[in-house]
């Protein structure tokens, strides 16, 4: 004997799966909202604690010129799924982003300045990416290496807008 479940009750399976399916996506995906890199950050807040720190007129010379704009990437994403970047600045690294094998990353409201005038804000070496709303200074705006990349709505200072990019 088989049974026949209903129409209404076969909608209700299936909405059920559906709705499954996004708390399962949505338990894999990360956020990184609301972050500043800034070297000068400690030397103008005075951050209490702080001791043999160097001082501001020296701190290109001796941090940023050195170290973070010849070898500093911000931000890594490895192996992630659905991985999102929202709100986030970097002040003189090498790379604001790098996107290895992760999947589905979306970059939202993001920028960098003064980034090593050699070096990519953005580099996406294998998976999916998409990035909205991207400012930067120096550089240049990416490094495709593999996977696929969508950015759209690009601001550069001196360049005035970019091209919108898939690949």
């Amino acid at each position: 004997m088989t049974a026949t479940m209903p129409r209404e009750s076969a909608r209700l399976t299936i909405s059920r799966a559906v709705w499954m399916k996004i708390l399962l996506t949505l338990a894999i995906v990360g956020v990184l909202m609301g972050c500043l890199q800034n070297g000068t950050a400690l030397t103008r807040t005075a951050a209490p604690g702080l001791q043999n720190w160097m001082s501001e007129s020296n701190i290109f010379t001796h941090l940023f010129d050195p170290i973070l704009r010849l070898k500093a990437n911000y931000i890594i994403i490895q192996d992630a799924v659905g991985q999102r970047v929202i709100n986030t600045f970097c002040y003189g690294c090498a790379t604001f982003l790098t996107n290895n094998n992760a999947v589905n990353t979306l970059v939202i409201n993001v920028g960098s300045d003064n980034i090593g005038s050699k070096t990519a804000q953005l580099v996406v070496n294998s998976g999916s990416l998409v990035q909205i709303n991207a400012m930067r200074y120096n550089g240049h705006s990416y490094d495709h290496n593999g996977g696929s990349i969508r950015l759209y709505n690009r601001l550069t200072i001196n360049n005035k807008t970019e091209k919108t990019v898939i690949k």
